[in-house]
């Protein structure tokens, strides 16, 4: 079974920034009301809950065509 996508966002205020984490639930991304000072502490708390830190896979990414490449 696949783990459901989260992601952190960084969001500044007027005296600090604070941390959000939004989970993916069945396509739309929710946010989580817990609010975190630091970014370690909403990774925690992300992978605490089972969910997988969701990546975004750079456009132009030459290591599939390198790796799969015909001699």
């Amino acid at each position: 079974m696949k783990k459901p996508q989260a992601t952190i966002e960084q969001e500044t205020g007027k005296a600090s920034s604070t941390y959000t984490v939004s989970v993916d639930d069945n396509g739309e991304y929710r946010k989580v009301e817990e609010q975190f000072d630091r970014y370690e502490d909403a990774l925690d708390y992300l992978l605490k809950q089972g969910w997988q830190l969701k990546r975004d896979a750079p456009a132009g990414s030459l290591h599939v065509d390198v790796r799969f490449r015909k001699p």
